[in-house]
C-alpha cells in the first residue's frame, strides 16, 4: 500500500525512459525503486506538498496488486505543459498540416 504523507502519488516518468522532459522539469527519486525521474513542476503542484514519488514500472507494480487507484484530472498547468513540449518537439512533416 502507498504511504505517504497524503497517500497521494505522483507518477513519474524514468529519466532513462524521457530524453527531453516538460520544460523546467527536474530530477527526483522514485520513493520505491530509487530510480530517477522527471517531475514538472505543475505535476508537482497538482499532487500537492507531502506526495509518494513513484516511477511508472513502480505504479504498475503496485496496481497490478491493489487495484484501481482514485486518478485526479490533468490540470490546465498541466496540459499547458505537455502542449509546449509536444510544439517543441513534433516534427515539421508529421502530417498535422501545422509547424
Amino acid at each position: 500500500m502507498i504511504r505517504s504523507a497524503s497517500d497521494t502519488v505522483l507518477v513519474c516518468m524514468r529519466v532513462a525512459d524521457v530524453a527531453t522532459p516538460a520544460k523546467e522539469s527536474r530530477r527526483r527519486q522514485c520513493n520505491w525503486c530509487g530510480a530517477a525521474v522527471w517531475a514538472s513542476p505543475a505535476s508537482e503542484a497538482a499532487a500537492g506538498p507531502g506526495a509518494a514519488v513513484i516511477c511508472l514500472p513502480c505504479c504498475h507494480a503496485h496496481l497490478e496488486r491493489q487495484g484501481k487507484p482514485k486518478i485526479i484530472s490533468v490540470t490546465p498547468d498541466q496540459m499547458r505543459e505537455v502542449l509546449d513540449w509536444y510544439r517543441k518537439h513534433r516534427r515539421k512533416d508529421d502530417g498535422t498540416g501545422t509547424t
